[in-house]
């Protein structure tokens, strides 16, 4: 999963032109804006609170946090 975030801005807007309900806008790219990068921490922090101690899981949210101040909105 990291090495996709790694390559790509997951708060970029979403691209909606292939979506049934979307398909017909003049826009196919609707401007979502969600700070993606702080559901993913909040999320993990929530669901996997047995690894806090875990150094690989720090390094991973720290990462999370540095993409999201590099790519906030």
């Amino acid at each position: 999963m990291m090495i996709y975030i790694r390559k790509r801005n997951i708060n970029e807007g979403l691209i909606t032109n292939n979506m049934w309900c979307f398909d017909l806008l003049d826009n196919p790219q609707v401007n979502v804006k969600t700070d993606s990068y702080k559901n993913m921490i909040e999320a993990l922090n929530a669901e996997f609170t047995s690894l806090e101690g875990n150094t690989e899981y720090k390094n991973i949210l720290k990462e999370l946090e540095n993409l999201r101040k590099k790519n906030n909105l």
